[in-house]
């Protein structure tokens, strides 16, 4: 803190991506020059759905299970009614975990129902297509994954870590929001927002225009009115 204040005390300002993290900074270094701008997507969205007869859940992103805590988004799925119910679960991405994360998927006994699928460049038709997408991080930054799901008009489960997803998600409204570290609480959203048909049309109606603000011509004009 002491070097941070002698090194970044006199900017003219400090951005952080959440307000979250904004808070933080000026908790912690006690400045007065600090502000959030939050990452941009584009809004646009001309991408087809994917190729596929499977009905299916999605977490897309790096395979690091010690930050996007894989484990608990497998044992919630396990304990969900969607295995029963033929809904797959499917997992984008790379990472150092991979293995352990695939033994871990045989040990709950669902070798066949979740699909590993590496790494795409453009995931958009894949998270266009689920019925919605997880996740289940001890912590973020800013989780662009949510977005980039509401974006394309798929709504999004998400714990309720530090920080972002509770600037993101609006409860019952673009999605559901709950509590970290606990399988039994994710199993629950899992089966309601899959059972609860008008909740889940709800969602999926509200999904994008919830992330309008973030659209690449408003988080411009928040740069610009900064630069200026």
């Amino acid at each position: 803190p002491f070097l941070g204040k002698l090194l970044y005390g006199n900017a003219y300002k400090m951005v952080g991506v959440s307000k979250a993290i904004a808070e933080k900074v000026k908790e912690i270094y006690n400045f007065e020059n600090v502000t959030s701008i939050y990452n941009a997507i584009s809004t646009e969205d001309d991408h087809p759905k994917a190729e596929t007869n499977d009905y299916y859940i999605l977490f897309f992103g790096r395979l690091d299970d010690d930050v996007k805590n894989i484990s608990l988004l497998l044992e919630g799925y396990s304990k969900s009614i969607l295995p029963s119910q033929n809904i797959k679960l499917k997992i984008l991405g790379e990472g150092k975990d991979l293995e352990k994360l695939k033994l871990k998927s045989n040990d709950l006994k669902l070798a066949s129902n979740v699909q590993f699928l590496g790494h795409l460049s453009n995931p958009s038709a894949l998270v266009k297509s689920a019925l919605f997408t997880v996740l289940t991080s001890k912590y973020e930054g800013f989780p662009r994954s949510i977005i980039e799901s509401l974006a394309l008009g798929t709504p999004v489960i998400s714990v309720d870590c530090k920080s972002g997803p509770n600037e993101i998600i609006e409860h019952n409204s673009n999605g559901l929001l709950i509590e970290n570290n606990n399988p039994e609480a994710l199993a629950d959203a899992m089966n309601q927002l899959f059972e609860d048909k008008a909740l889940y049309l709800q969602c999926k109606k509200n999904s994008k225009s919830s992330v309008a603000h973030f659209s690449e011509a408003n988080i411009v004009k928040q740069w610009q009115s900064i630069l200026k």
